[in-house]
């Protein structure tokens, strides 16, 4: 499994054209610069890196900024099941909050930048910034409406 680097670029949530897609627009500009300081961008993902594998350690949500993903699993016989598709503005990875384990893989179909939400940072910034956590409900509703 090839993963990208962890290493920090400079664009901000604020500076990012999908922020209205994957943030609340009513976080005040301290709320945002804290949630900002949690959220790491690595080097974009090529294609065929993965963000995750099934039955991996859940440690984060994951935002696509630009490019795509796919999501998948492999059956007993090897065959690969497609999930879904995961696109620029897309939060990935809330399956795996209740089991603590991703249940499925996630792997770039091209160059994509992601940036990585830790999850225990979503835990503790929510308790703090209402309006987060009232977007994390919509988004965790949404997801299990579409499921």
């Amino acid at each position: 499994m090839e993963k990208a680097m962890n290493s920090n670029y400079v664009v901000s949530c604020q500076q990012c054209g999908l922020n209205a897609l994957c943030i609340p627009h009513s976080l005040s500009q301290s709320e945002m610069d804290e949630l900002d300081t949690e959220v790491k961008r690595g080097k974009p993902l090529q294609r065929g890196q993965y963000v995750f594998e099934e039955s991996e350690k859940f440690s984060a949500l994951y935002a696509v900024r630009s490019g795509e993903i796919k999501t998948f699993s492999i059956d007993d016989e090897g065959e690969e099941h497609l999930i879904g598709f995961f696109l620029p503005g897309e939060i990935l990875g809330l399956d795996a909050i209740e089991t603590g384990n991703y249940v499925n893989s996630a792997r770039a179909l091209e160059t994509t930048a992601i940036c990585e939400i830790p999850y225990n940072q979503v835990e503790s910034l929510s308790s703090r910034i209402p309006n987060l956590q009232s977007y994390m409900y919509r988004i965790l509703s949404k997801e299990i409406r579409e499921d």
